[in-house]
């Protein structure tokens, strides 16, 4: 049956696009020198280094960073106080060297599993990433829509919740060496101290975010809510609220206290609790793209949204213009290191149309998913405070 199931609970987390990712699909190890080799060093900083790949002195020599990358890094470690060998544990997101088959992000997902176990059994503060491959073979299948690009992953300390580490991409020594551009070296420098500078700093408390939203039926206790801020958020049929049809389907309110969820009234009474709070010049407004929720509660509930203070996407585009880094769902990964938590919803609210009136399959959710919907929507508005609030 079409909906049964949701993606989150039929999706394999080990064969996520339904490939087999395992030695034997690899093959790489089959001429390797030292196949599946192992991490080197001593780690007395708890400092985890992974490269792409290993070349053939590295194989022969079961040691990593046997070469000019490896010298080169060494160099920078030490002028930054951290010793490569000693102070740190490396390894390669692909375990084998086979200098005939071109590497791609495939042989690094085949290698994933024996990483993770790596990472488990080292328990590393701090893990440092070099280039797009490695940071793919480590988080790629938890982030939706993951984007293949470094330029928007570097200089991040990301406190990744499953990992309990810090994350911390980077330039790979060979993008370095090969660019030899005194930019890209101070870059590079200013992200390793940006990595280094998490070594004591105690890795933050994680709580179960679900369990702060309350789902509500009666919108009354929206009431309570009298002064300061809220974000809130909509789940609706689309993107645009002009075609005919097109609906807001749930709302979530957050005050930093209390998140609300609710399936949206089908009467203006029943609204009017809802309408009152966002009408009420005394209360701040927050919204991760504000022009949306302003445009439906225009359209859609007939209202004023009184008193808008901050958008988060906006803040985000003003402290740092990257593209491709302004979405909530990254934000909440690389500021409060929180997974993907939209799969679940994201097959009935997003459409493969490039027509921004179509209307998307979110009813379906509503009548065999309503909580996780509910849930969903109020960690977006509970995530916009927190950003916000950050």
């Amino acid at each position: 049956m079409q909906g049964f199931f949701t993606k989150k609970e039929t999706i394999s987390q080990s064969r996520p696009d339904g490939k087999i990712y395992s030695c034997a699909s690899c093959r790489l190890y089959k001429k390797a020198v030292n196949p599946r080799l192992s991490y080197t060093g001593n780690g007395k900083k708890r400092i985890l280094n992974i490269s792409t790949s290993l070349d053939q002195y590295e194989d022969k020599g079961k040691k990593h960073w046997l070469n000019a990358k490896g010298r080169t890094l060494k160099s920078i470690y030490s002028n930054l106080g951290v010793n490569l060998h000693e102070d740190c544990w490396n390894i390669s997101a692909i375990q084998c060297y086979n200098g005939k088959t071109k590497i791609t992000p495939y042989h690094a997902l085949c290698c994933r599993k024996r990483l993770l176990k790596t990472i488990e059994k080292l328990k590393p503060h701090i893990i440092i990433t070099f280039g797009i491959i490695p940071l793919k073979s480590l988080i790629g299948t938890k982030i939706s829509g993951f984007k293949s690009d470094i330029n928007i992953w570097r200089g991040w300390n990301i406190p990744d919740r499953d990992l309990k580490a810090f994350i911390n991409p980077v330039f790979s020594p060979s993008y370095v060496l090969s660019e030899d551009r005194a930019e890209v070296n101070l870059i590079w420098e200013q992200d390793l101290i940006r990595a280094f500078s998490k070594l004591k700093t105690p890795f933050p408390k994680t709580e179960n975010d679900e369990s702060k939203i309350q789902i509500i039926d009666d919108l009354k206790v929206l009431e309570s809510i009298k002064s300061g801020n809220i974000a809130f958020d909509y789940e609706g049929t689309g993107l645009r609220p002009y075609r005919k049809g097109h609906k807001i389907v749930s709302a979530s309110v957050c005050d930093g206290t209390n998140t609300y969820s609710f399936l949206m009234p089908k009467t203006r009474r029943e609204t009017k609790y809802f309408t009152n709070l966002l009408s009420n010049p005394e209360i701040g407004k927050i919204a991760q793209n504000m022009k949306f929720e302003d445009t439906w509660t225009k359209v859609k509930l007939r209202t004023d949204v009184k008193n808008w203070i901050w958008d988060t996407m906006l803040a985000t585009h003003v402290l740092d213009n990257r593209k491709g880094i302004t979405g909530l769902k990254f934000q909440t990964y690389i500021r409060f290191g929180v997974g993907d938590y939209s799969s679940s919803v994201d097959e009935f609210i997003k459409t493969t149309s490039k027509n921004s009136n179509t209307i998307n399959r979110i009813d379906e959710m509503v009548r065999d998913h309503p909580k996780e919907l509910l849930l969903y929507g109020g960690l977006d508005s509970y995530y916009t405070y927190k950003l916000a609030m950050l």
